[in-house]
């Protein structure tokens, strides 16, 4: 699984900047990788999660707390 920031253009012009979790899966029908989106993240300058928003996220997608903690720049605070 791999963090990424996505950017929206607003209406007035602004950019908002937000983070995706994703992971990477092998599509049969394809033979090729492609991402596949797990959960949101939220804005801001880095990828952080509360404990309590990471523990949703785990019960939502089926991960747990150990998968949440190999990811790359994603920070779980407590």
């Amino acid at each position: 699984m791999f963090v990424t920031q996505h950017r929206r253009k607003r209406q007035d012009g602004s950019e908002y900047r937000y983070w995706v979790l994703k992971r990477v899966v092998w599509d049969k029908k394809l033979k090729k990788n492609r991402q596949e989106y797990v959960s949101y993240i939220g804005p801001g300058a880095k990828p952080v999660l509360s404990l309590s928003k990471a523990k949703a996220i785990c019960k939502k997608t089926g991960l747990t707390l150990h998968h949440l903690d190999s990811v790359k720049r994603l920070k779980i605070t407590d």
